[in-house]
């Protein structure tokens, strides 16, 4: 509080989950304008925000919503100036170096195009991955982490633990998956227990996203791999929605070479979304729906050692994703919203090869996530955003079977270790953020408090696990073996586990001369 006394001559910083459209007015000789009026628009939602050129004719807008903004600049004896169509993304800043006109027969100039958004202005080093690449480009299990893959540096990860067997995690030069941190609207979306994603987002019910792989800003800078900010889509002053449908069955395709006959495989995805107007220009909703089922087959194959455990096992699997999105605008200088998510899994696993259908489980999980924020510019000077958010994630692995565990190098039986297992997390997170900045620095500074309860219950080997050093017939007393250790107590019971987090945080990007520009160049993946 005493530092934001101090730098109560600033102007507003950026919200990390926001972006910026900063610029300069000029005269038709290229000198500075001071006290130009600049006004954009929101062309979504109307949205209008007014700023005034500063004596070395600069002008910025914070905390801007991504999307697209019409601008108009008027200042006295030049004609008025309208540029159309600036497109802001989410963690960058779109430049708008503007020329005026003298007032002579033509009393305005209208400028089309979208301007670059090469950044000059920031020093994180990243990509944006806007709506028109998540809706256009073709995703095999529709997950925004294979968008993710893209940008420089990012791959896809194995799973993290047998829990995230589908979820999306991401690693950067090298880091695992766990060390990736991924927000959500400008909250964590972190898991406590295991790491990595707490939950996955419908690409329907994405905005857009950016991936910074080096450089994130102090508020973020417990991540040691990539940080992701997800901005969710919001409502718009026109009622839209669309429906999708994808159907694969194994009879539209070809029998793969090494399979003598085509296994069964089905797969339907499906889902709406909705948005628009409850009040025009003030209030907004948006709400995106996705169902996922798939029918697959584990085929076990043991190379004729074990023919009677030879087949096809057909392995189901369910998957479903809510999101739900109110937007209040109750003046230029605040806007709110609330927000629900919903990730439910449902799916059987650990099929297939040397692992028979007994030595599979069931992985079912319950994630609810919902957050609040409240934004306000109190002045032209001073940006507070301030939010709450509560997830609660609920998985269970059970086996498919209670039998004793055996372990051969052509087939394994019985109950799979490591099962049955489950967790339980709780999480809430209260925050506030101050932006600032004066002349060429931009501070960002705050806070914030976690309170993380969880809970584990695991199973090493309750009925004992036998190890085979070579293939030797079912119920032979003479193979080799290795009992492994059981659980010293019953049901391996982690109990609760409760931890407290206060974070405290300041970040400062210096512009330190107007010669020294920021130039990000990125190089192809296979570069």
């Amino acid at each position: 509080m005493v530092l934001a006394v101090i730098l109560a001559g600033f102007c507003a910083a950026q919200d990390p989950v926001t972006g910026e459209l900063a610029g300069t007015v000029r005269d038709p000789t290229g000198a500075l304008v001071p006290a130009a009026k600049v006004q954009v628009t929101n062309l979504s939602t109307g949205a209008t925000y007014l700023a005034q050129t500063t004596l070395s004719g600069e002008f910025k807008f914070a905390s801007l919503l991504p999307g697209a903004y019409d601008a108009v600049v008027e200042a006295a004896g030049f004609s008025h100036l309208f540029v159309h169509g600036s497109t802001v993304l989410v963690g960058k800043t779109t430049s708008l170096d503007l020329a005026l006109r003298v007032a002579t027969v033509v009393t305005q100039l209208e400028i089309t195009g979208a301007p670059p958004t090469v950044q000059t202005a920031r020093s994180d080093i990243g990509e944006v991955i806007e709506r028109q690449r998540l809706a256009s480009l073709p995703l095999k299990n529709r997950d925004f982490a294979d968008l993710a893959a893209t940008v420089p540096q990012v791959v896809r990860t194995p799973p993290v633990d047998p829990s995230k067997e589908r979820v999306g995690n991401i690693s950067v030069a090298g880091t695992s998956g766990r060390q990736s941190n991924v927000f959500v609207d400008g909250f964590e979306n972190y898991d406590i227990v295991t790491g990595g994603l707490a939950y996955d987002i419908s690409t329907d019910g994405i905005q857009e996203f950016n991936v910074v792989t080096t450089r994130f800003t102090a508020e973020q800078g417990r991540s040691a791999g990539a940080v992701v900010n997800i901005v969710q889509r919001s409502g718009a002053n026109n009622f839209h929605g669309d429906t999708f449908y994808f159907f694969r069955n194994e009879n539209l395709g070809a029998r793969d070479y090494f399979e003598t006959a085509k296994t069964d495989f089905r797969r339907q995805q499906y889902g709406a979304t909705e948005g628009g107007a409850l009040r025009k220009d003030k209030l907004f909703q948006f709400v995106a729906f996705e169902d996922h089922r798939e029918l697959g087959s584990g085929v076990v194959n043991t190379n004729g050692t074990f023919p009677q455990f030879d087949r096809t096992v057909p392995v189901p699997f369910r998957r479903e994703f809510l999101t739900g999105k109110i937007d209040y605008v109750r003046n230029p200088q605040q806007r709110m919203f609330v927000r629900y998510n919903l990730d439910t899994f449902n799916g059987t696993e650990a099929i297939g090869g040397s692992h028979d259908q007994s030595n599979g489980r069931t992985d079912r999980s319950n994630t609810h996530a919902a957050a609040f924020s409240h934004t306000y510019v109190i002045s032209p000077h001073t940006l507070n955003s301030a939010g709450v958010q509560y997830s609660h994630y609920d998985n269970h692995l059970n086996p498919l079977s209670h039998d004793h565990s055996e372990t051969r190098p052509d087939l394994v039986i019985g109950q799979l270790v490591g099962t049955p297992q489950s967790t339980r997390e709780n999480h809430f997170i209260v925050k506030d953020d101050v932006g600032l900045s004066r002349g060429s620095h931009s501070i960002w500074l705050g806070g914030e408090y976690h309170y993380a309860a969880a809970s584990a219950n695991f199973t090493i080997s309750t009925v004992g696990n036998f190890v085979f050093f070579s293939d030797a017939a079912l119920g032979s007393q003479f193979a080799d073996l290795l009992v492994m250790s059981r659980c010293a107590h019953p049901d391996c019971s982690l109990g609760d586990i409760a931890s407290n987090v206060v974070g405290l945080y300041v970040h400062d990007d210096w512009k330190a001369t107007r010669r020294l520009r920021a130039c990000n160049k990125t190089l192809p993946k296979d570069s």
